[in-house]
């Protein structure tokens, strides 16, 4: 059963889901870039953040040449909140996503490369802002994050919220 493994993506946690149940949400901002070509049938993966409300997300995309999905934890809040998605209007560069508190949300997405891109939209948990394609230190100068907090990487590889102050 083929799956999506998010801390092999990003080193944020292990969550495994199959492929086939992996439905609506951030992107798979590649397979809406382009980056993935329908002639080699590559796949490409990048980093996803994202905020909405009081939540900061980090978690993974992968795209084919004809499909993507995505995942996110948020790093903020108890329980985590995990939610996962696909791109539904390639023309439009659209993504819908689910969480599973039962949040759901739309995103527009605005590539800057292939690889590279951020994105805005609605979501339960109020606006959504997102970036993908980006190393942790590049998130922090791009994505607004809650004041006094900042993205690390920490000595294991996984991503962290820290206070600055």
């Amino acid at each position: 059963m083929l799956g999506l493994t998010l801390g092999e993506m990003t080193g944020v946690t292990k969550i495994i889901l199959p492929s086939k149940c992996v439905v609506l949400i951030l992107i798979c901002f590649l397979g809406l870039t382009g980056c993935a070509t329908q002639e080699t049938g590559r796949q490409a993966e990048v980093p996803i953040f994202a905020t909405a409300g009081n939540y900061v997300f980090a978690g993974g995309s992968r795209s084919w040449s004809t499909s993507g999905a995505f995942q996110f934890r948020s790093l903020t809040g108890y329980p985590p909140i995990e939610c996962s998605g696909q791109y539904v209007d390639r023309a439009a560069l659209l993504a819908e996503f689910t969480c599973s508190n039962g949040v759901t949300g739309s995103i527009h997405i605005n590539p800057e490369t292939k690889l590279t891109g951020s994105g805005s939209g609605e979501s339960l948990l109020g606006p959504i802002e997102l970036v993908f394609g980006y190393s942790v230190n590049s998130v922090n100068r791009r994505l607004k994050l809650p004041p006094g907090k900042k993205l690390i990487r920490n000595q294991y590889g996984n991503v962290a919220l820290i206070n600055i102050d």
